[in-house]
């Protein structure tokens, strides 16, 4: 065997992740890991629990610090030091606090438990929650690692609406998170010039003459950030492909024009929260089904995964997906069985909005690439006070075999999310002014 097979044979089992999603199940057993036949501890397989550690670290080291995997075994933090990259320092006298903000402590929370890809690393405690990586042991290499722990604690004193203390020996000047209103905020620090005007203000309607889609402004533009408008449509919808294109129109997709995940949160925000009723439902009997896609059909188990099974439409009356007009509910289904199943998301019916898809490293039992899609995951009926998170399916997929992922997807209300970013003008393809305002033009 020459140099370059060797090579080849020791990286097909490589298990990279894109950082800063969010993983949970998968649809391969233990009973599927493969082999390693790495020369530091032979017969080490590659296991579940190794995939989701080594995603935690990388999205974890990655929303802190902005640190990209380095190796097919895993971030060698070991010794490092990075600087951190979350949030503002707001006063120079503690340069060890960042703040990060929020419009409450539903959506501070949320920012906390998405630093890590996987739930299962989020344990609640009694003011908050912790994520816990101090016991680690993903390396092909064998060699286990400790990062460390955060733990977040909500506000008791109206300062802030909650704070995590972390312990993360790489990252020594960072501390404490702690995050704020705009209220709390103040006008330190929150715009360079203080005088920054957005071009696409929230809940606006733009339209791209090109796609002949509409998209609303659910990120407002700083001098020093982006902002984003989003589309989101009931199934694959018309803008996406598969992550492997050369085995069919079958398996995980992913948009055209991904978007972050904080435009996700505002999307459903907007749809969620009630203090934009009023501006919801102006926008969806302005424009139905547009903004506010119907609910499709959930996939069912046994069902191949094709098109034709994303992109049919479940309307019983006109007023349901993330259309409804229900006070309360940011997304809504109609009576399809126990009303329990509906108000938590996780196992069994769940609404997903696909935010990217893609391609990992080599398996070699069964011969094909990792596949892994990310969602924002909700429950079906969904309310403001309701649990939602991100997760990200990853299996190994085959032509021959699609059942895992399918069965996986089954009682799934699928939908995709995408846009276009902007600063200091509008988005190419979208005009100067937007096509609808409903602060101006009235709810």
């Amino acid at each position: 065997m020459d140099v370059r097979m060797r090579n080849l044979f020791r990286s097909i089992l490589a298990i990279g992740m894109l950082t800063g999603c969010a993983f949970g199940a998968v649809s391969c057993s233990d009973d599927d890991d493969i082999d390693d036949p790495g020369k530091e501890q032979p017969g080490k397989r590659v296991t579940l629990e190794m995939v989701n550690q080594k995603a935690a670290v990388e999205s974890v080291l990655m929303k802190l610090a902005g640190v990209e995997p380095q190796d097919s075994t895993g971030i060698d933090f070991e010794g490092k030091q990075y600087e951190p990259v979350i949030g503002k320092v707001r006063d120079e006298s503690q340069t060890t606090e960042r703040s990060v903000l929020a419009d409450d402590e539903v959506e501070a929370s949320l920012k906390f438990r998405a630093l890590v890809s996987n739930e299962d690393f989020v344990k609640e405690t009694a003011d908050g929650y912790v994520i816990d990586l101090t016991d680690l042991d993903y390396r092909l290499d064998g060699r286990k690692q400790k990062l460390g722990k955060l733990t977040y604690h909500r506000s008791t004193d109206g300062t802030c609406l909650g704070y995590a203390d972390v312990d993360i020996a790489c990252v020594p000047q960072l501390q404490r998170i702690t995050y704020l209103t705009k209220e709390q905020w103040g006008s330190n620090g929150w715009d360079e010039d203080g005088r920054w005007q957005s071009p696409c203000l929230f809940g606006q309607v733009w339209e791209n003459a090109r796609e002949g889609l509409k998209y609303v402004c659910v990120v407002e533009s700083r001098s020093d950030t982006d902002g984003w408008l989003i589309n989101v449509q009931a199934g694959r919808s018309g803008m996406y492909e598969v992550v492997a294109g050369n085995e069919g129109n079958k398996g995980a997709w992913r948009p055209w024009h991904p978007v972050p995940q904080i435009a996700i949160e505002n999307y459903v925000k907007l749809c969620i929260d009630a203090q934009y009723y009023d501006m919801k439902q102006a926008l969806r009997k302005k424009y139905p089904n547009e903004i506010f896609p119907p609910v499709p059909v959930r996939h069912g188990t046994g069902q191949e995964c094709e098109w034709s099974n994303y992109g049919n439409l479940h309307i019983n009356d006109g007023d349901d997906g993330f259309g409804t007009s229900k006070k309360g509910y940011g997304h809504w289904v109609g009576d399809l069985g126990n009303d329990g199943d509906y108000y938590t998301p996780g196992a069994g019916p769940e609404v997903i909005i696909v935010r990217y898809g893609w391609l990992g490293d080599y398996a070699w039992v069964p011969a094909r690439d990792w596949r892994h899609q990310e969602h924002y995951c909700m429950a079906p009926r969904a309310r403001y006070d309701s649990s939602r998170y991100w997760h990200t399916r990853s299996y190994v997929y085959t032509s021959f075999d699609d059942t895992d992922y399918c069965n996986g997807m089954a009682s799934k209300y699928p939908y995709t999310a995408n846009g276009y970013s902007f600063r200091g003008t509008p988005p190419a393809g979208f005009g100067l002014e937007a096509i609808y305002d409903p602060a101006t033009e009235g709810f």
